[in-house]
This record gives C-alpha cells, sequence and structure tokens, in this order.
C-alpha cells in the first residue's frame, strides 16, 4: 500500500488511520506545519501504539544538524535528495528489512 500526502496535517491524517511499514517523508515542506512538525507526530503515534514503522527522512539540505534532528528524533534513515536519491531510498529499505 502506497498513500501520498502533500502537506503535514494530511500525512499526519493519513497515517493515523492506516497502519504503514515505512514512512518516507520530505524535511523541508512548503507550509506553515514542516518536516519536523511531521516527524515529531509520526515519532508519537508510533511511541503510544508500540508500532514497528519506520521513518526515512529525505532532503535536498543535507546539513549536519539537520540529520543529527532528524536521527535522534525518531528517524530511522536520513536520505539527501541528490542525482542517486532513488537509489538510496530503496538502499535504505532494504537495509532495514
Amino acid at each position: 500500500q502506497v498513500s501520498l500526502a502533500r502537506s503535514a496535517p494530511e500525512g499526519i491524517s493519513i497515517f493515523k488511520s492506516s497502519s504503514f511499514k515505512y514512512v518516507l517523508m520530505d524535511l523541508h515542506l512548503p507550509e506553515k506545519e514542516d518536516g519536523y512538525y511531521l516527524l515529531h507526530s509520526i515519532k508519537d503515534k508510533i511511541d503510544l501504539e508500540n508500532l514497528d514503522t519506520k521513518i526515512i527522512v529525505m532532503s535536498g539540505i543535507a546539513e549536519a544538524s539537520s540529520v543529527e534532528y532528524c536521527l535522534t528524533h525518531g528517524a530511522t534513515s536520513f536520505v539527501e535528495k541528490n542525482e542517486d536519491w532513488k537509489k538510496e531510498i530503496i538502499n535504505c529499505i532494504n537495509k532495514l528489512d
């Protein structure tokens, strides 16, 4: 099952109503509720319900501080959006399986 959300609130709503093995999310969203908010909201539900969902965060800006923040606040992996980002996501999922 694949679901697509175009905003943090929509992503949270979808995540709360379904079960997912992985969440692939962009860190920098164009709205007030950004990827950090989405990360915290998803991680809170994972912890509350003891879920085994893995969060993969991706961003075109992979500053060390952003990567560190995400990994210490619930992200399982961080992928930089570069020319090979699609392959990196597949590699991430393969390593997590």
